[in-house]
């Protein structure tokens, strides 16, 4: 008899529901028809993380997992179309099998798009300016200064946060007018990232300091 594609919740969960795009982390347990257990995140103690719902994982699981809020344990019967097919994933997987997995979302975070404007200064992690091919000169504090300065003449003059970034931002993205394109937890040093996810969309940070220099970061998306 062919099993259908099953999502059995166990327990409430907080907040919404995770969508698809989302960087999750994830306790795992799986078991063959005859119940053996072929994987378990939680038996190594280590959580899964992935992208959900962009095909990184088996069907089952990018289905699943955004039916889930954070804390949400569920049971997926996942039926080979679900799974790893007819070929299944040899020598763990038979051919045509159907897997039950105990899932657990742990957390999930949806990406987030941002533009920044950086300054570099001598302590930077390399004070050269690429796009404008010369070395960087000025102080930690004069770079500090200079964000400021620029911070303000977009929140209190309205200049075009897209346009500064071209003209002064000393990184590779400033030719896109500071875009950086999506990214999740993980990709961007951590008091850039912790200032990124803290944004809501159209608002600038305060001035962030990393070891790439002096930033201000506008979210996008």
């Amino acid at each position: 008899a062919s099993m259908s594609f099953k999502v059995e919740k166990h327990n409430e969960g907080s907040g919404p529901t995770c969508p698809a795009g989302a960087f999750v982390k994830v306790h795992y347990h799986g078991t063959l028809a005859d119940g053996s257990v072929f994987d378990s995140s939680v038996q190594r103690n280590e959580p899964f993380e992935f992208q959900v719902g962009v095909g990184q994982v088996i069907k089952g699981w990018d289905e699943g997992v955004t039916q889930l809020k954070k804390g949400q344990k569920a049971t997926l019967t996942c039926p080979p179309d679900y799974a790893y097919g007819a070929d299944g994933y040899p020598p763990v997987i038979p051919k045509n099998a159907t897997l039950t997995f105990q899932v657990e979302l742990l957390e999930f975070s949806t990406p987030v798009q941002c533009s920044h404007i950086l300054l570099k200064h001598q302590g930077s992690r390399n004070p050269f300016d690429r796009l404008r091919n010369k070395e960087v000169t000025r102080s930690k504090q004069e770079a500090v200064s200079g964000i400021q300065d620029i911070r303000r003449r977009i929140t209190e003059q309205g200049e075009s946060f897209e346009q500064i970034a071209k003209q002064v931002s000393e990184c590779g993205s400033s030719q896109n007018g500071g875009d950086l394109g999506l990214f999740g937890p993980g990709q961007m040093q951590k008091a850039f990232e912790d200032a990124a996810f803290a944004l809501q969309v159209g608002q600038i940070s305060d001035l962030v300091d990393t070891d790439s220099g002096i930033h201000i970061i506008l979210r996008t998306a």
